[in-house]
C-alpha cells in the first residue's frame, strides 16, 4: 500500500522485472484494502515499528491469517518486537540490511496466536534471531546502538534531577547489555 508517486515507480520495477502475474500493487492506507485470505504475504517497510503496529491492528483479519508478514521498520524497531510478542505473533527469522552507512532490520512473522511473551528489554532492541543467525552485520549493528545511547549520555553531562539520574541509569544499563551481546 503506497502513496501515489512511489507506487508508480513499484509499477515500473514489477514490469521491468516482469512481475506482473505474482505482485499486486494498490493505492490504499495500510493493509486495509486486503481482504481476508486474498494474499500469503505482505510486505511493510519504510515506518516506524508503532505506524506499523497500527496498521497490523486496524486489519487483524488479514494480519492474522497471512502466511508471512515482512517489516521493516525505520525507527522504533524495539516497540514492534515487544508488540509482536505480546499480541501473538512469532517471529520466524530477520535479518539486516546495509544500505549506504545505514543499517535496516527486516523483520519476518506470523499471527500465531502465541501467549503474550516476556523477554528481556534488550531483546527487544536487538532481535533475537539476529543473534541466533549470527548476522554478518551484528557486531555493526550493535556497535551503532553503543554509539546512538553514548551520544544520549553526553547530551545529558551536566545536567541534573531524578529524572536525568534515571535516564542516565538506563542507558548505562542498556550500554553494558548491548558490550554483553558484542563480547559473546
Amino acid at each position: 500500500m503506497l502513496t501515489k508517486v512511489p507506487l508508480e515507480n513499484a509499477r515500473k520495477e514489477v514490469t521491468r522485472n516482469k512481475l506482473q502475474d505474482k505482485v499486486d500493487l494498490r493505492l490504499g492506507s495500510g493493509i486495509e484494502v486486503l481482504k481476508e485470505n486474498e494474499v500469503d504475504e505482505i510486505i511493510i517497510a519504510g515506518m516506524g515499528g508503532m505506524l506499523i503496529n497500527n496498521l497490523l491492528k486496524a486489519n487483524e483479519k488479514v494480519a492474522h491469517t497471512t502466511e508471512k508478514l515482512i517489516l521493516q521498520p525505520m525507527q522504533a524497531p524495539e516497540e514492534l518486537r515487544m508488540f509482536l510478542y505480546q499480541n501473538g505473533y512469532k517471529i520466524l527469522d530477520e535479518h539486516l540490511v546495509r544500505e549506504e552507512h545505514r543499517l535496516y532490520e527486516i523483520i519476518v512473522c506470523k499471527y500465531e496466536g502465541l501467549e503474550p511473551q516476556e523477554i528481556d528489554p534488550i531483546y527487544y532492541e536487538i532481535g533475537l534471531k539476529l543473534i541466533q543467525n549470527n548476522d554478518p552485520l551484528l557486531n555493526d549493528f550493535i556497535e551503532n546502538k553503543i554509539r546512538i545511547n553514548q551520544n544520549v549520555l553526553k547530551k545529558l553531562e551536566g545536567k541534573e534531577g531524578q529524572g536525568i539520574e534515571d535516564k542516565r541509569a538506563a542507558l548505562n544499563k542498556k550500554i553494558d547489555a548491548l558490550n554483553d551481546l558484542l563480547n559473546k
